[in-house]
């Protein structure tokens, strides 16, 4: 529980020190020379699988960056990562334990509605992969799938991001699966429909253009 009391102390911290908004704000000439994207960590649902769910790790991380100058068009890179460890006992002594995870690769291209590239409304596309690994249903294999996005951005002491985002996404994959009654692994497909949303938060990072 150490990591989600430093991710609750920096969520508490940068909100203790936010006196505006990003809007009607221009940026120092020193950062104007500068191209900058985003890293982003999402608090959500990294925060609720620690509270609620100790032994439970989710982490989603975003790398945000304009496509080319003055766009309002962006890419970004998602990892996502959850591992769940699952455990047997045998007259309250554990005599076994595995790790679930999944892993998932999810590249965004981004439009943002309003007039500032990063800030406000914004939609997109996206493709995924993902890789599912549970041994205690015996479940391993690939999925490949898309989707769609949408969200709100604003920023914390004008250079912060908080993001709300929320999407949609339809994967398929042909898998190995332990049959009881076969007593062997047999391939199946899986397809499957994932809504889900996030709150994250992040980091600029400069570059000279």
């Amino acid at each position: 529980m150490s990591s989600v009391k430093v991710i609750i102390l920096l969520v508490l911290l940068m909100a203790s020190t936010t006196t505006d908004g990003y809007s009607q704000i221009k940026e120092p000439d020193s950062v104007a020379t500068q191209r900058i994207s985003y890293l982003k960590f999402s608090a959500f649902p990294f925060l609720f699988a620690g509270i609620f769910r100790n032994d439970f790790l989710w982490v989603i991380l975003h790398y945000e960056a304009q496509l080319k100058l003055k766009s309002r068009l962006t890419y970004n890179i998602v990892l996502d990562y959850r591992s769940n460890p699952t455990t047997v006992s045998l007259n309250g002594v554990v005599v076994s334990k595995t790790i679930n995870y999944n892993f998932y690769v999810r590249p965004q291209l981004r439009y943002y509605t309003g007039k500032e590239t990063f800030k406000g409304y914004y939609a997109g596309v996206f493709p995924l992969y993902l890789y599912r690994n549970e041994p205690s249903s015996d479940f391993d294999g690939s999925f490949w799938g898309g989707g769609i996005t949408t969200g709100y951005q604003t920023f914390i002491r004008k250079k912060y991001p908080l993001e709300f985002n929320a999407y949609a996404a339809w994967q398929t994959g042909i898998v190995s699966q332990y049959d009881s009654y076969a007593q062997q692994p047999v391939q199946q497909r899986y397809s499957y429909v994932l809504i889900f949303f996030e709150l994250n938060l992040g980091l600029p990072i400069y570059k000279r253009r």
